[in-house]
């Protein structure tokens, strides 16, 4: 019956919750399923309530999945070469949130986020979309994180996850239809 099958889909979810946690050594409590690593940083950023008069610090070579939310939350975004020292460098009083790739989708650089997290003390928001399935991933002391499901982890396409360091901290009004 639709019981039966709606507690198996529920077991489904807290299975890849489960797996995809043990994948970036994170716990299962902090992690979301998403519809992709856009819709991630979509619900960053409106949980964090970024906005006018907000400065977001992101590299010249990020994707349009990470690049679309940032412009459109209406916060200033302060794109910097992808070079560690610059990316502090531009850091000002207003700057809010450093907002990531881990491994770069147009040369497969990848940033030093943790230790950028450490330099500026920010909170960070790192796109996965290009690491998770290529590299070893470690999110401690990482804010938010997403992870694409249909890159390298080559699952379905619509399928993604965001962890989050401390759920309760960060606001969501609009769950997605996966919560």
């Amino acid at each position: 019956g639709s019981l039966a099958r709606f507690e198996q889909i529920i077991a489904a979810r807290e299975d890849l919750r489960a797996a995809l946690a043990a994948l970036v050594a994170a716990d299962v409590d902090q992690v979301a399923i998403t519809a992709s690593t856009t819709d991630g940083c979509n619900i960053v950023l409106h949980g964090l309530d970024i906005g006018p008069g907000d400065e977001v610090v992101t590299t010249t070579d990020e994707h349009f999945g990470l690049l679309g939310p940032l412009h459109v939350s209406g916060a200033g975004v302060i794109a910097v070469e992808p070079d560690p020292e610059r990316i502090v460098a531009a850091v000002t009083p207003q700057t809010k949130l450093l907002a990531l790739s881990h491994a770069l989708w147009t040369t497969g650089q990848v940033l030093p986020v943790s230790e950028l997290k450490a330099a500026t003390g920010l909170p960070i928001l790192v796109d996965g979309a290009q690491s998770v399935g290529t590299i070893p991933v470690d999110v401690a002391g990482l804010d938010y994180y997403t992870i694409s499901g249909q890159k390298w982890l080559c699952g379905p396409e619509g399928t993604g996850a965001l962890v989050v360091a401390d759920p309760d901290g960060l606001r969501v009004g609009h769950p997605s239809y996966l919560s």
